[in-house]
């Protein structure tokens, strides 16, 4: 079974609408290009009673092509580097890892934590000045 959806994965990743090229480059290793389908969506998690929002880019790679993906490893793709955070996860299958990345030099990406009516952001490890109010329309306003 597991040659048929290899084959699936395959076609998949051939696919241009859905996967884009990239370069990864194991910490220490030789970069070598690669097919990656890449994921860019907001993640919000509880704590408490408080909220967080994150900006997230997670991509998924064949396992034929980066068989032992490792936390700092380095994924080039549209212009842009990332650092591999985090350890990667195989699929049922074990054909495929998601990786989870941030911008390579970046400690985080922009962060908001909302606790009721009141929000805290946070961009790159950095308070910005100022508070933060969660409006009627639910946009989050930073008041200088």
């Amino acid at each position: 079974m597991t040659g048929a959806f290899a084959a699936a994965l395959d076609a998949l990743f051939s696919d241009p609408n859905l996967a884009r090229e990239a370069v990864y480059a194991p910490a220490g290793g030789a970069p070598r290009p690669v097919r990656a389908m890449a994921r860019r969506a907001d993640a919000v998690a509880e704590f408490g009673g408080a909220r967080l929002w994150s900006e997230t880019v997670r991509i998924d790679l064949r396992v034929a092509e980066v068989p032992a993906p490792r936390p700092g490893d380095r994924v080039e793709m549209d212009g842009e580097a990332f650092r591999v955070e985090g350890e990667p996860v195989r699929d049922r299958e074990r054909l495929t890892w998601t990786l989870e990345l941030r911008p390579a030099g970046a400690a985080r990406g922009l962060h908001a934590i909302e606790s009721g009516d009141r929000a805290l952001v946070v961009a790159a490890g950095v308070t910005l000045a100022g508070e933060a109010v969660v409006g009627g329309d639910g946009m989050l306003e930073v008041a200088a």
